[in-house]
């Protein structure tokens, strides 16, 4: 049975540098990066451009309040 183990690593000038040896047992390595925040069209930016393009409502707390009191009785 394979054991997925961690290596920290750090990237300079575009090549990967290990922090700290492989086992000698290794049988393979697999490499995942992970990129640093962007704004360029992800599924979550997306989101939030729609979200923040919608109307303010017109609704006060109260109204709000007063339909989820409204929903959680129709529960019981």
């Amino acid at each position: 049975m394979s054991e997925s183990i961690t290596i920290p690593a750090h990237i300079e000038a575009g090549t990967i540098h290990l922090d700290a040896p492989l086992p000698t047992d290794s049988e393979r390595v697999e490499v995942r990066g992970y990129r640093a925040g962007r704004k360029d069209g992800t599924a979550l930016d997306d989101l939030i451009s729609f979200l923040e393009s919608l109307p303010a409502g017109i609704r006060t707390k109260d109204d709000i309040d007063r339909q989820i009191e409204e929903e959680r009785s129709s529960w019981r």
